[in-house]
């Protein structure tokens, strides 16, 4: 197909048709890939099955660079798992507890810790839940809003960190279309000259300490925090509780599985393998400039890939030496982390074989032409935010979204000349904001879940302020298009400022001051 045709656009809208339709990532990927391919091969569908898997997945996999990618995923996995399982994550919560003795205090605690626990966004509903309840409860703190800042100090968090499973993920789908487009954007670099314009993740973890230094909640939260005032703490219901029991378990070396009660490590555990792993990043990078006056692509995979490795013994030697796992039972866990991954690898596969779908039926040069004078390119990057947000709202998958949209914003910016940072950003963004609001979000169950909460107690008290913030995005996005501006994100986060400020105060009612629980 050497001219691109109105038949060019159908695998990417297939996709994200049946991605808000079936809310199935997998299932709208695969279906947007076999189509596209059985077009390019004269509507043959046998042979677009036979491709699909020859040409789509296995390319995928015997591709280097994916390679290298599906590996650094897997060790991170691994890594995360390690830590998750060794119980350091507790025991490093518990010591910030201790000073908790107010409302704010209790919130801003949450708040840091959620932060500091940026290399996992599973992992930190699963500590902080359970950790910082009985104080809320105690506090006369609303669940809900533990839950609320647990949520966006979780993926939020993640996806502005480029050495993390959710930042090569990020960078592997902004390479692909790079290459395709023959750009010599390097994808590192490109993540860290995004950041600024990253703006949903940014607002949402500023609105935390914004909302608890006011002392008051507005909408569905200030109805839940009179209740937990007035009445005892909620109950999770049994359906409840079932999904956060299916949310914990999983992997051969859960305590669960071997029928013991869960073994607790010091907070050695994860001071110490984080600071081996920043250190060995920190040495593998400063010799790779050295050396080449540069850092490439490679140096940074295989940096990567040892610094976590080095994480992951220390961790497991420190284990070991309290007794928590033997060397053994961590490389299991280690293991079971790394499978962890495989639903992440065949997202990428499917998003990386779509990508090569669009490429060779000329989607995005029919996209940009089709639109060429009727969407100003300063435009472009507010359009994809709210596209990506009703996409994510709908499947509940921030990586899902990512994957359908990297590939059809990065040629649309390019062919409309608009704004390929701010537009890269606005894909993240709205999938994040779409994310944030979801009922079927899987850190949006975590949240409510570890939180002890309704499920949808917490949607609903946290939809009004994800909207706040989702439109203060929305007005950045369009100063970002048409400006560039990279302070964009100092004059969103005063306008944020003033809007918390205005509707506390309008719409807000004041905290009780309850004493903490003997």
């Amino acid at each position: 197909m050497d001219t691109p045709s109105a038949l060019s656009v159908v695998p990417p809208l297939l996709a994200l048709g049946l991605a808000v339709g079936t809310r199935n990532v997998l299932v709208s990927l695969s279906a947007g890939v076999f189509v596209g391919i059985a077009i390019h091969a004269d509507f043959n569908p046998f042979a677009g099955l036979l491709d699909m898997v020859d040409k789509g997945l296995f390319a995928q996999l015997a591709d280097l660079p994916h390679a290298k990618v599906i590996i650094i995923i897997a060790v991170i996995g691994g890594f995360v798992n390690l830590l998750d399982r060794s119980g350091g994550l507790a025991a490093f919560a518990r010591r910030i507890t201790r000073v908790v003795d107010s409302p704010a205090k209790a919130q801003l605690s949450v708040w840091l810790m959620g932060i500091s626990i940026f290399f996992t966004d599973s992992g930190n509903s699963l500590i902080l839940g359970p950790m910082f309840r009985p104080i809320f409860d105690g506090l006369r703190l609303c669940r809900e809003k533990l839950a609320f800042i647990i949520d966006s100090t979780s993926s939020p968090v993640c996806v502005l960190v480029p050495f993390i499973s959710w930042g090569v993920y990020v960078m592997s789908l902004m390479g692909e279309s790079f290459t395709k487009l023959g750009l010599e954007e390097q994808p590192l670099g490109t993540f860290l000259k995004m950041l600024p314009f990253q703006l949903y993740p940014i607002l949402a973890i500023a609105t935390v300490p914004l909302l608890a230094f006011t002392g008051r909640e507005w909408g569905p939260m200030a109805r839940a925090q009179r209740r937990a005032e007035n009445e005892p703490a909620p109950q999770l219901d049994s359906a409840d509780e079932q999904r956060a029991g299916d949310e914990e378990a999983g992997d051969p070396a859960s305590d669960a599985e071997s029928g013991h009660e869960p073994r607790q490590a010091s907070g050695r555990a994860i001071v110490l393998p984080m600071a081996t792993m920043l250190l060995v990043l920190a040495a593998m990078f400063t010799q790779f400039l050295v050396r080449l006056g540069e850092l490439p692509a490679a140096a940074i995979q295989v940096s990567l890939v040892l610094a976590y490795l080095a994480g992951a013994v220390v961790c497991a030697l420190i284990l070991s030496r309290e007794k928590v796992f033997s060397f053994s039972e961590s490389l299991q866990t280690f293991i079971a982390g790394m499978g962890k991954m495989a639903l992440i690898v065949v997202i990428l596969l499917l998003a990386w074989s779509l990508g090569d779908v669009c490429e060779l039926l000329g989607t995005g040069k029919y996209v940009a032409t089709l639109f060429d004078g009727l969407l100003q390119p300063g435009l472009l990057p507010a359009t994809i935010f709210v596209l990506g947000a009703v996409v994510s709202l709908s499947t509940g998958s921030a990586w899902g979204t990512f994957a359908l949209l990297m590939p059809i914003g990065i040629p649309m910016a390019h062919q409309l000349d608009a704004p390929l940072l701010v537009t890269i950003a606005a894909v993240l963004s709205g999938g994040m904001f779409g994310d944030h609001c979801s009922p079927v979000s899987d850190t949006t169950v975590l949240s409510s879940m570890s939180s002890g909460c309704a499920h949808a107690d917490h949607v609903s008290t946290q939809l009004g302020y994800a909207a706040v913030t989702g439109s203060t995005a929305l007005i950045g996005f369009l100063i970002a298009g048409f400006t560039g501006w990279w302070f964009t994100v100092l004059l969103v986060l005063v306008l944020q400022l003033g809007i918390s400020l205005a509707v506390a105060r309008i719409f807000g009612v004041p905290i009780g001051s309850a004493s903490p629980a003997p």
